[in-house]
């Protein structure tokens, strides 16, 4: 019990709920393939509102396979001021696709709108000016939806290291 109580008081996010022993005493080995520094960039990216502890071993799991250098981007992209940086940061630690970008989405219900403004519009200048926009629009949502697919085959690219043939 003292040795789980001295692992929890290093890693804060131990001392979330539900952290069994057997889980504590795992996190404690895990991280011992860290350094000092990229342990303390773990435990912060860890430690944020309720992540299950069997899936912060996961996403221990997955930092350990991963890279130094894949590592360094997500502790970078964790100490960002920007929420959805640090999500980001979260999700590729967990190895899970990003979510799309916010604006990309405002983007998508504004063209759904416009669309909608253009069906009931009476006033026909209006209309075709409308329609111009809405096709505007929809370019710009389609490159914008080219750059999340590309983005999210990007990071779905393998990020835990194979091992070299012997």
């Amino acid at each position: 019990m003292a040795q789980q109580i001295e692992i929890a008081e290093r890693f804060p996010f131990l001392q979330q709920q539900d952290w069994g022993r057997m889980q504590t005493l795992r996190v404690s080995k895990l991280m011992e393939s860290f350094s000092s520094d990229e342990q303390t960039a773990v435990a912060a990216l860890l430690d944020q509102p309720y992540i299950p502890p069997a899936k912060s071993l996961e996403i221990l799991q997955n930092l350990c396979e991963m890279s130094k250098e894949k590592r360094t981007q997500i502790f970078e992209q964790a100490r960002s001021d920007d929420q959805y940086e640090r999500t980001k940061a979260l999700e590729a630690a967990a190895l899970l696709p990003p979510s799309p970008d916010p604006g990309f989405l405002r983007l998508h219900d504004i063209c759904k709108e416009l669309r909608r403004a253009i069906e009931v519009c009476r006033n026909e200048s209006f209309k075709v000016k409308m329609q111009a926009v809405a096709e505007g629009l929809e370019r710009l949502f389609d490159e914008f939806e080219q750059h999340v697919d590309q983005e999210r085959e990007r990071f779905l690219a393998p990020v835990v290291q194979t091992p070299e043939p012997v």
